[in-house]
């Protein structure tokens, strides 16, 4: 069938990419491969060689995190950056600016997002930051292509929340209960405290209000990704 067709073939890739079959197998003993296979049509020829091979077929692949004494500390702290300010037909005399301290951070963060222009938060490079406010999650719309992010859904839902699909407002920050850091990488992180750079502001962990029974989110999401992961 072209489903079986499309796991064979996506599995042939799948051991390309890890470096053969001796570090498939590794990946596989640690439970670090999470395989979702797409049909999509005949893959376009600038892909290479294997195109004719990897007809039908493309692959997102994950690994889950093994650091959970890191991600899974409750310690993370991330960083916003917002889009540089531009300025135009000013003119300043000599002298007559101060130029403003550098706001230093002892912080180490995971992970940072930027602000675009419109003040809305982009993905980080290893996750999607997440809110809590009240009984509704808030996160940017989900994609077929991101598994851990569904199931991250599907498993808020199972807690009794409500998600809602909406892009996030920095501005929004003190409205904030809980945040988490979604994605392949990080899995579910809880997020300790957000730093908007440059200007001071933040949010900590708590400030919002009560923490819900949100806890052992991680651990339910873990436990789902890896009941995921494709046999090989």
């Amino acid at each position: 069938s072209l489903l079986k067709e499309n796991i064979k073939a996506a599995l042939r890739e799948m051991e390309f990419r890890a470096g053969g079959a001796e570090g498939l197998e590794y990946l596989r003993s640690e439970g670090l491969v999470l395989l979702m296979v797409i049909a999509w049509g005949s893959a376009p020829i600038q892909f290479g060689g294997r195109a004719a091979e990897r007809k039908f077929v493309d692959i997102t692949a994950h690994l889950t995190p093994s650091i959970d004494d890191f991600w899974g500390s409750g310690e993370v702290h991330v960083e916003l950056i917002p889009q540089p300010s531009k300025s135009r037909g000013k003119v300043v005399e000599r002298g007559s600016a101060r130029k403003p301290k550098a706001q230093v951070s002892s912080k180490e963060y995971a992970d940072s997002y930027q602000i675009d222009p419109q003040g809305k938060l982009r993905p980080g490079n290893q996750s999607t930051l997440v809110v809590r406010k009240g009984k509704i999650f808030l996160g940017r719309s989900p994609s077929s292509l991101d598994p851990v992010y569904l199931q991250f859904i599907q498993e808020v839902k199972g807690l009794g929340f409500e998600f809602q699909a909406s892009e996030l407002p920095a501005e929004d920050m003190d409205q904030w209960e809980e945040v988490f850091a979604v994605g392949g990488p990080t899995l579910c992180a809880s997020v300790a405290s957000v730093e908007v750079r440059g200007t001071g502001r933040s949010w900590l962990k708590g400030q919002g209000g009560e923490i819900l029974e949100t806890e052992g989110l991680r651990d339910r999401l873990s436990s789902s990704v890896l009941g995921l992961m494709t046999p090989v």
